[in-house]
């Protein structure tokens, strides 16, 4: 993996880097020390077994030399081969979707509203594809109301947070479809009308 390195430092003062890559919980999972600097850019081997569990993982580089500077993590995104969307299979039908560490944030989410909703599946049973459209329209509605209203029930930090609405009727309805019955009931008898 390379990594550019970009910002206001002088990175000629430097002679070296460590990096560490922590998973979601914030536990090292793998780090190098004495990586070497070319031309602005580390390179770096991962090691196989390092993206465990999905999730955001985190890649924190830490320039050595004339004193050292860690620079910001860069966000590495590891996606579960489940049968909901990814990003790449939201972005083909979401044109104009939020950049990768957005988009995946608001999949996680409407999957899991999702799936408290819908009917519970079978373990090992395929993810069927209206729980999928259902939790690309869940995710659009959650990147939607994001932009709308930013300032009211929010979750996250920074630039990017999100106001948790519930699933809309629309949502709703793919995954437990509302089906006509047929009303059965007794129809009362006519009186006469009784003249004294």
């Amino acid at each position: 993996m390379e990594l550019e390195l970009t910002g206001d430092q002088d990175f000629e003062l430097y002679t070296s880097a460590d990096a560490t890559l922590r998973n979601a919980a914030g536990v090292t999972v793998a780090s190098w020390t004495g990586l070497a600097i070319d031309e602005e850019s580390i390179v770096l081997s991962i090691p196989v077994g390092s993206f465990e569990t999905p999730g955001v993982y985190r890649l924190v580089p830490r320039l050595v030399g004339h004193g050292t500077v860690t620079l910001p993590g860069v966000p590495v995104i590891v996606e579960a081969a489940d049968g909901w969307h990814s990003i790449d299979s939201a972005r083909d039908e979401w044109p104009g979707a939020p950049e990768d560490l957005r988009l995946y944030t608001v999949l996680a989410l409407a999957k899991e509203q999702v799936l408290a909703y819908a009917p519970v599946l079978e373990a090992g049973a395929v993810v069927p594809m209206n729980f999928r459209q259902a939790q690309l329209m869940q995710a659009r509605n959650i990147w939607n109301s994001s932009k709308a209203d930013p300032s009211n029930g929010q979750i996250g930090d920074g630039s990017f947070v999100i106001t948790p609405f519930p699933l809309d009727w629309m949502v709703q309805q793919m995954l437990r479809p509302r089906r006509g019955m047929p009303a059965v009931g007794i129809v009362p008898e006519r009186r006469p009308w009784h003249v004294l």
